[in-house]
């Protein structure tokens, strides 16, 4: 087969021909893999937008309770006996949350130096002692231990008698 000899008609057909083969060439090589790589970019960017949205709903939700909840600030100019009282609210909380009972606290002021000593005597396990030591560094109020001392104790539950001699500066 000549391809000179072709007829006009015969000709056109082939050019059309060759134009689909090229065309499809183009589709399939070209235009498919940018058309799912956007498609693939358009998911992500919705994704984003939702998980900015989410965010945009928590930040008006936190910004809403900051409103309602009325906590004095840090910053703010507490007198010694309201620091007294916050470290002894703090101290008392973590021994709560530590799961050591109180048996007894003693304060005593020392307002020249700014700090308040405290003897307490508690009962608890080793668990919970360990969880109030480790958690007391986190508190607002700088507390330091200064005498530990541990004797067994009666009660199953509460295998350790604790005393201990703290320093709260505020």
């Amino acid at each position: 087969m000549d391809l000179l000899r072709l007829s006009d008609r015969e000709r056109n057909l082939l050019y059309v021909v060759i134009s689909l083969l090229i065309f499809l060439i183009f589709y399939y090589f070209l235009l498919m893999p940018t058309w799912n790589q956007i498609s693939t970019l358009t998911g992500n960017i919705k994704k984003e937008k939702e998980a900015i949205r989410i965010a945009e709903l928590k930040l008006n939700l936190l910004k809403t309770y900051e409103k309602r909840i009325t906590v004095p600030l840090e910053n703010t100019v507490l007198s010694d006996e309201q620091k007294n009282v916050s470290a002894l609210k703090e101290l008392t909380q973590l021994l709560v949350t530590s799961d050591l009972d109180i048996v007894q606290i003693k304060p005593l002021v020392d307002t020249k130096q700014k700090k308040l000593l405290l003897t307490l005597s508690c009962a608890g396990g080793y668990q919970a002692l360990y969880n109030f030591l480790s958690n007391l560094n986190k508190l607002r109020t700088i507390i330091v231990v200064d005498l530990i001392e541990v004797t067994s104790g009666a009660e199953k539950k509460s295998p350790l008698n604790l005393k201990m001699q703290l320093t709260a500066y505020y």
